[in-house]
This record gives structure tokens, sequence and C-alpha cells, in this order.
């Protein structure tokens, strides 16, 4: 699948691919103007760019070929330092300080592209495997002809050298493991922070979770919000009748057909056992009940497998800077007894939730 994270890692092998031909040209047109080139890199420097330029070829033409391109650029470039390294520690009257080093410098870029391109486990073994080849030679020359046979700048740098790609392999695999632990953290507090605001029959957000989204809303001092409160007409008769699993499939039912008539923006919660509660941003009181007319009209337009026909109530009130939520949610409410008092299955709205008192309900399900 061509998703975004594929496509990332496309660009950043490309980038890679392109800059390393880049150096790789570089050094090669340096060291042979100043005749400093050794002579294995007489010959590997270019069979290095033709292997970072194949790369960039299957990602142009055959995009489908990443791993062969991705394979293909990372052994390739591995296997240029692992030959560079076992050269400079098995031919000793060849050896430059300059090439040695140079080799060494640039060599802790192979585990860093490891750990960018590829997973965590095959980052580590790649990694780990490029590091262990690159030091056999080291070793065996070491057992095989002793110590002597390096200068003792030669053996300096190369044992300094190993030490320090073997703290880079490390640290990477420390971040790397570290960055998991964290992603997994954010993730279970993520899923904890959801389940602590959602309500798990109906999956719509509960009550804590509408009154953090009020708190946000609320933020913004300009905010024009309609609240929409509905209830579910005779729930209590529906649960009396069919039981209370009939009760939870209505109210399942009846959250889910609310939420597709929602538009983007739009919040709703389950207030307390049939009500439910909407939040519509940027919006005014005429917009309100349209959707509040579209949500009744769609409840009613198909009755129910279990309960049959099924009928809301709806009261709205406008919520602005003027007012707290407190108040707006408290004319809604008023306008939700208004709509069952004049006989349910109805929508009522405040327009002016300022002149109303605080009202007792006077109503039930």
């Amino acid at each position: 699948m061509d998703g975004p994270l594929h496509k990332r890692r496309r660009s950043v092998l490309s980038l890679l691919a392109a800059g390393g031909l880049l150096c790789v040209g570089s050094l090669w047109w340096f060291e042979t103007a100043t005749g400093i080139i050794a002579e294995f890199d007489r010959y590997a420097y270019p069979a290095l760019m033709l292997v970072f330029i194949c790369s960039l070829v299957i990602l142009r033409l055959f995009p489908k070929r990443f791993s062969l391109a991705l394979l293909g650029c990372y052994f390739g470039a591995s296997l240029y330092f692992v030959a560079a390294i076992t050269t400079f520690t098995l031919l000793q009257a060849q050896n430059n300080l300059y090439i040695v080093a140079n080799t060494l410098q640039w060599m802790p870029l192979i585990y860093v592209a490891a750990f960018v391109l590829f997973q965590q486990r095959h980052a580590i073994v790649l990694s780990g495997g490029v590091f262990l080849a690159s030091v056999v030679p080291s070793c065996l020359t070491l057992l095989l002809k002793g110590p002597g046979f390096w200068s003792l700048e030669l053996g300096a740098l190369l044992i300094n050298a190993g030490a320090v790609h073997l703290l880079v392999i490390l640290s990477l695999s420390f971040f790397t493991v570290l960055h998991a632990q964290f992603e997994q953290a954010r993730v279970k507090a993520a899923v904890m922070e959801s389940s602590a605001h959602t309500d798990p029959l109906t999956g719509v957000a509960n009550r804590r979770g509408m009154e953090a989204a009020f708190r946000r809303i609320q933020a913004d001092p300009a905010h024009s919000t309609v609240l929409v409160l509905l209830d579910v007409d005779y729930f209590k008769s529906v649960n009396d009748r069919f039981g209370h699993y009939a009760g939870d499939e209505v109210l399942r039912w009846v959250a889910s057909s609310i939420t597709s008539q929602l538009r983007p923006g739009d919040l709703v919660g389950r207030w307390g056992g049939e009500e439910f509660v909407i939040a519509a941003p940027n919006t005014s009181l005429s917009d309100g009940v349209q959707l509040a007319e579209r949500i009744r009209q769609v409840i009613c337009a198909k009755e129910h497998l279990i309960a049959g026909p099924v009928t809301i109530s709806a009261g709205l009130a406008a919520w602005t800077s003027a007012l707290s939520v407190e108040e707006a949610l408290r004319s809604a409410d008023h306008a939700l007894y208004l709509a069952k008092a004049n006989g349910r299955n109805r929508i009522e709205a405040i327009k002016d939730p300022q002149v109303l008192r605080p009202l007792a309900r006077q109503v039930t399900a």
C-alpha cells in the first residue's frame, strides 16, 4: 500500500541516495585531483556511485520496487565500508591516516540510515551485523600478526573508531526503544482518556466528555453555539414492555441516527439516561432547529426492529459568551419541557435565554 509512511520512506531513501552520490562523487574528484586517493577507492568510489544511481533509477521508474532499491542501496554502502576497513587492516603498506579516518568518520551514517529506513528490530540486527563485519578483520589481524603490525596511530584510530561506532549503535538502539515505549504510553493514555470521556453503551461522548467539550468551546470568547437537548419519548415504557436489552438497543440506534446527521464540528454526547445533548458551534438558532428537525425526522422515518416506532423531543437554546453553559443548558432544558408539554415528538427553541428564570424540571420521560 502506497500510504503516507511508505511515501516518506521513499523520499528519505531518495534523499540519502542523492546525497551519497553527491558526496562520493565529490570525494572521488578531490582525492583524485590531489593524488591522495587510495587504490581501493579508485575503483570502489565509482562502484558505490553506480549503486546510488541504480537505487535512484529504481525509485523513479519502478516505485513498487522500493524494497529492492532500499536493500541494494544499504547493502552496497555497507559492503563498501566493510571492504575498505578490511583493506586498511590487512594492507598496512597502503595505509594513509587521512583515508582511514575519512572512511571511519562516514561509516556511522550506515547505522543512522538503518534506524531511519528499517523497523527497530531489523535496524539493530543490520547495524550490528555491519559493525561486527567491520571489526572481525581487525581482530583477526591482531590475533595472527600481533599489534606491532599496525603503527601506533593506526591502531589507536581503529580502536577509537570501533568504540565510537559501538556507542552510536547502542545510543540509536536505546533512543528507538525509549521512543517506542513513550509512544506506547502515549497511545495507552489516549485510549484511557477516550474511555473516560466515552459512553460505553452508545459510543458517543459521556457527560464528562461533553463537559470537557463545553470548556473548550467556552475558551473562545466570540463563540456562538446552539445547544440541543434530545429525549427519547416514553422510553420507560420501552424498558417495561421489551426489557432493558431492547432499551439499550434503542439508545444505540438513536445515538447512531443523531451522529449520521451531524456536521463537521458538531458534538454529541449522552447526557444521562435516555437524554442526549448536541453542541453545534458557529451555528444560528434557526440552523440548529433545522438540524434537530432532521434528526427527529430520521428517527421517526424508521421503526426499530424491537421497540417499533420511536420518537424524540428536543429543546434548543443559543449559547454565547454572555451566558454560562449552565444557563444555556437550563434554557435548552426548559425548551425540552415545552416540547414534551406540547405533545412530544416535536422541537422547541428558546430565542432569548436571558429572560428565563431558573426552572425546576416538571416533567418525566
